[in-house]
């Protein structure tokens, strides 16, 4: 089914928009990884007035370029939306609004024209004044003999001066009755012309409002540009999109968001036949054999090390310091040389997975996703509440020598092995270090802790001080 979602706040209300468009979607303002976690398609429309940024990533512009590619028509107006979409427009992003064609034709460049500081989500209510309605407040102000030509560009000069966190009417009157004070009455005169006409006073508002008539109304597809042969190149999928893919497509699961990569590092971590899975995985693509799914594995491995030998990467020519980065000592010690070269190509390889493809979300990688969702979403209802009981049981303040323990024994090492047996135990599962398998496990760690768990559902949660900082 079509779906239409906007993003707004403060600009325009949730109220606002339900009123003209009741089977929208309301979220509030735009951030990173929005739009790729509704997994938007053909027909489907999103609205971006607001978006967050500063303390918060902002959307990024190739996840708007995904979201189009996959079919999907994007919309922005007003704020943050009216930038990206004059950032995009040439690519088929519509832009609206009189902001909009600010940014496009360079007339304003920069994302403090339409900054402002609001209350978090529900209210969303603006605490500052956009610079940007303040430039179109003065120039109509000009146009209707408010002011002179020179008083608009010194309230504009002192208000673009100002901190986007501060601005406000009342502090461009305060600054400038301290400089000019022969100009206070001017900047008062401003205001009180604003007030008596409101529909000069937000642009921005504005902007937003037409937005909403034009995306009910339907009256789009005119602002399209001819040519989008953008979607059939590969080159913009850079390997950041194909990370912010799969953190952010999933599937909902009992209330919870489960991301595709999240799915993946749980099996990484916690599948006891992932190393197999992951070492077939490269040496299929070492070998150049992902589409000759005949050939048995040892096949796969003999062509993988011919390869490797085809480029001089020998393990016998390796200096004794790269070995030691790729292999434990008992490693050096005991395996033949082609054993030891498949565990350097297993471990040295990095690749980008693409969680657009099914065959990889479904397929060479991943086992039982249902039932690993359903793990993942278990544990972010326990990570919730145990965070909200008490703050210092939040993952982030889990202990790394208490995550190294229990990675230690779910792979089946001793916890007093050095770093390089759990740095090339967790290479073996696509994991780069110790540290980023660390990382990796901190989110399900509680719920695979008997311990916890059992505390946890008797209605006790005593394990802070064995498992925290």
């Amino acid at each position: 089914m079509v779906s239409i979602h906007i993003f707004t706040g403060p600009t325009l209300s949730r109220v606002d928009v339900l009123r003209e468009i009741d089977t929208a979607h309301v979220h509030g303002p735009v951030s990173h990884g929005d739009l790729l976690r509704l997994n938007l398609g053909t027909g489907d429309l999103a609205l971006l007035i607001d978006g967050l940024y500063h303390h918060h990533a902002p959307v990024r512009h190739k996840e708007i370029l995904e979201v189009m590619a996959n079919g999907a028509t994007v919309v922005g107006a007003a704020s943050m939306g009216a930038l990206r979409a004059a950032e995009l427009h040439q690519y088929g992003m519509i832009g609206i609004g009189r902001v909009f064609e600010m940014y496009r034709d360079g007339v304003i460049d920069s994302d403090d024209e339409v900054a402002v500081v609001h209350t978090p989500l529900p209210e969303c209510r603006r605490l500052s004044e956009a610079l940007v309605n303040i430039r179109h407040g003065v120039s109509v102000c000009v146009e209707d003999e408010v002011l002179t030509g020179p008083e608009a560009e010194e309230i504009f000069r002192v208000a673009k001066e100002l901190p986007y966190s501060t601005r406000r009417w009342a502090v461009v009157e305060h600054v400038v009755s301290g400089r000019h004070p022969t100009l206070r009455r001017a900047v008062q005169a401003a205001r009180a012309f604003l007030a008596d006409h409101p529909e000069h006073a937000n642009l921005k508002l504005r902007d937003a409002a037409l937005a909403i008539q034009r995306v009910r109304s339907g009256t789009l597809s005119s602002s399209r540009p001819s040519s989008e042969d953008w979607r059939r190149s590969a080159d913009w999928r850079t390997v950041y999109l194909r990370d912010w893919i799969g953190e952010f497509t999933g599937v909902e699961v009992a209330g919870a968001h489960v991301g595709h990569a999240a799915v993946l590092r749980y099996q990484q971590i916690y599948d006891r036949d992932f190393p197999q899975r992951w070492e077939r995985y490269v040496l299929e693509r070492i070998a150049r054999s992902a589409e000759d799914t005949s050939g048995t594995h040892n096949h796969t491995r003999d062509r993988a090390l011919a390869v490797a030998r085809s480029k001089n990467v020998v393990v016998h020519r390796m200096s004794a310091e790269q070995r030691s980065e790729w292999l434990t000592p008992n490693e050096e010690e005991k395996y033949s040389e082609d054993e030891a070269m498949i565990r350097v190509l297993v471990r040295a390889s990095r690749f980008s997975l693409d969680f657009s493809r099914p065959e990889v979300v479904d397929g060479a990688l991943l086992r039982r996703t249902q039932d690993t969702r359903s793990r993942i979403a278990e544990v972010s209802a326990l990570n919730h509440e145990l965070a909200s009981r008490n703050p210092a049981m939040h993952i982030d303040n889990l202990r790394f020598d208490k995550l190294r323990e229990h990675l230690a024994e779910v792979w089946g090492l001793d916890p007093h092995d050095g770093d390089r047996d759990l740095t090339a135990a967790a290479r073996d599962r696509g994991l780069s270090s110790l540290t980023e398998a660390v990382a990796a496990a901190r989110p399900f760690f509680l719920l695979s802790h008997t311990r916890t768990r059992a505390r946890y559902h008797s209605g006790t949660v005593s394990a802070e001080r064995e498992i925290h900082a």
